[in-house]
């Protein structure tokens, strides 16, 4: 059996003598794109899971845990992809093209992350021209604290999935 119920934990499932596995796609599964957590790694498990996107076994059920917030970031980058082509859209900017450009360079960030192997550090400091626009954008998200407030958003997922104190 594979549970994509977020927030229950394997002891909360009584499916015996059935195996249980947890795993969580997101909705990009439908055009079999979900990168696909799960938990333990059950050859039958990945194989099913697999037809939703690349499957992604975890070592532990803490680990599942600590992957799943990656479904909430996953709606916030939706959210970030909509509001940028909004922006642009508000400055003038065709929204078919300017909803293309802001989703197509997510996707772009997100392979070249997954696919080149270097260190995201390195390949950030490597992005990041002196005096250059991304260096000033990324100036005004610290100034704003939007790097804190990323993290203390990550930290209340993962408390609500496990029941624990929001500041753990």
């Amino acid at each position: 059996m594979i549970s994509v119920c977020a927030g229950v934990p394997l002891a909360g499932l009584d499916v015996a003598p059935a195996r249980i596995v947890r795993a969580m796609p997101l909705t990009a599964s439908e055009i079999a794109a979900s990168p696909t957590v799960y938990y333990p790694d059950v050859e039958q498990a990945r194989a099913v899971l697999d037809r939703l996107g690349p499957p992604i076994a975890l070592s532990s059920e803490r680990d599942f845990d600590v992957a799943t917030v990656s479904a909430a970031v996953y709606g916030w980058a939706q959210d970030l992809i909509r509001r940028t082509a909004e922006w642009s859209s508000a400055q003038g900017l065709d929204p078919t093209a300017a909803r293309r450009l802001a989703a197509r360079t997510f996707v772009a960030a997100g392979r070249l992350i997954a696919e080149k192997g270097d260190p995201m550090e390195r390949m950030l400091l490597e992005l990041v021209t002196p005096g250059g626009i991304t260096e000033r954008g990324l100036q005004v998200l610290s100034a704003r604290e939007v790097p804190a407030a990323w993290e203390e958003a990550c930290m209340a997922v993962l408390a609500k999935l496990t029941g624990g104190p929001a500041d753990t």
